[in-house]
């Protein structure tokens, strides 16, 4: 197919169902960025055909424009649709793609089709759920940062292995194109500072050791700095002297600290 671009968007409009499934594969094929805002309505048309729906999602991923994270984004919270009518239909293309006799890398297009398939017949017919694993796959090959707190909801929402799994491929695929480290486990938590420590550079009001030698704190009631070995603790709190101590103790409100 030997056509521009804008040709080739001008004429989805137009086409019968073969005709417009050919021309997204030939969008896909081309990479052009111009194609992605045809490529996103069609992707979000529920009025269309699921396989083109599909195919218009895989052609953004082909494409990585970022522009196409939105729409792919928006699929992955459209509601499941059932449809016990298609399982009769979908068993019996099983039956055919078993009986083939394939080798190499059709192998594992039929694999990848009879996986399709017995998941859609073990989910009610639930074609949806097709449109939104072609997104998922999508969202990785673009690789934009948009696309992580969806994939991350999807792979923790575990009611659908295969969505999940796809989401967690997804996911590394995004860390990697965006620089980002997968997090192999979660950090340890950070040790809780003294009350009052600043990240200032303090000289001790009655001595003359500093933040660099030593733990130094301002004082909760005058806020003159003072170091450990002067400090009044009370109730959590750090007082340079007893007097302050008395002082902050007798203003209005402060009793609260003491109950």
């Amino acid at each position: 197919m030997d056509m521009a671009v804008s040709d080739l968007v001008a004429a989805l409009a137009g086409a019968d169902a073969n005709r417009k499934r050919a021309l997204i594969r030939e969008l896909g094929r081309l990479g052009d960025s111009a194609a992605v805002p045809a490529l996103s309505a069609l992707v979000r048309d529920r009025t269309e055909p699921m396989t083109s729906r599909r195919l218009a999602a895989r052609a953004l991923g082909q494409i990585g424009d970022s522009r196409g994270c939105m729409a792919l984004i928006t699929v992955l919270s459209e509601p499941a649709h059932p449809d016990r009518r298609l399982i009769p239909r979908l068993e019996q293309l099983r039956r055919q793609l078993e009986q083939q006799s394939v080798a190499g890398v059709h192998q594992s297009v039929r694999d990848q089709q009879l996986a399709e398939i017995e998941g859609t017949i073990a989910h009610e017919g639930d074609v949806v759920r097709l449109l939104k694993l072609s997104a998922v796959t999508a969202l990785g090959e673009i690789g934009y940062v948009l696309a992580l707190k969806p994939l991350e909801e999807m792979a923790l929402a575990g009611h659908d292995k295969d969505l999940a799994a796809a989401a967690q491929a997804a996911l590394a695929r995004v860390r990697e194109k965006s620089g980002l480290d997968a997090p192999d486990e979660a950090p340890p938590e950070a040790e809780a500072e003294p009350a009052f420590v600043h990240r200032e550079f303090l000289t001790c009001s009655r001595c003359e050791t500093t933040s660099a030698t030593g733990l130094v704190q301002r004082c909760q009631n005058c806020r003159l700095p003072v170091c450990e070995v002067h400090a009044v603790h009370e109730a959590g709190m750090v007082f340079c002297s007893q007097t302050c101590v008395d002082s902050f103790a007798s203003q209005p409100g402060n009793w609260v600290y003491w109950t």
